[in-house]
């Protein structure tokens, strides 16, 4: 399988496609997908890398074999990737400070233990 090949099969996975969504969201036929996908066809040109990549969200570089990195976030989902962490890291810090203001450094320690044998029972119980 060729580098084209290799990377449209991940993006196809990756996205939870199959060829047949591909081939009909795009108009490519079924046969030269699956022809790419096994190395049987070489890269197709830039239009139709194009029309692929547009359809699974990915960088025509990186199924080109010339980016590794499948896609890009845009501003507005890092903005919110970064607001959902400072929401996490501010409730965080807010029941350590009332944790604090109610136990003992003695009573923390304890609740660390406890924690920990929760968690050890938690993953033995899966």
């Amino acid at each position: 399988m060729n580098t084209f090949g290799k990377r449209l099969q991940l993006a196809l996975e990756f996205r939870g496609k199959r060829p047949i969504d591909l081939a009909s969201a795009t108009g490519i036929p079924k046969g030269n997908i699956s022809k790419f996908i096994s190395g049987q066809r070489p890269m197709p040109k830039l239009p139709t890398i194009q029309k692929i990549a547009d359809y699974l969200d990915v960088l025509p570089t990186y199924l080109m074999g010339l980016d590794d990195n499948m896609c890009v976030y845009t501003t507005k989902q890092l903005v919110a990737l970064n607001e959902k962490e400072n929401e996490e890291l501010i409730l965080k810090k807010q029941l350590i400070s009332e944790i604090q203001s109610i136990c003992s450094y003695e009573e923390i320690d304890n609740l660390k233990i406890i924690l920990n044998v929760v968690k050890t029972l938690a993953r033995h119980n899966k």
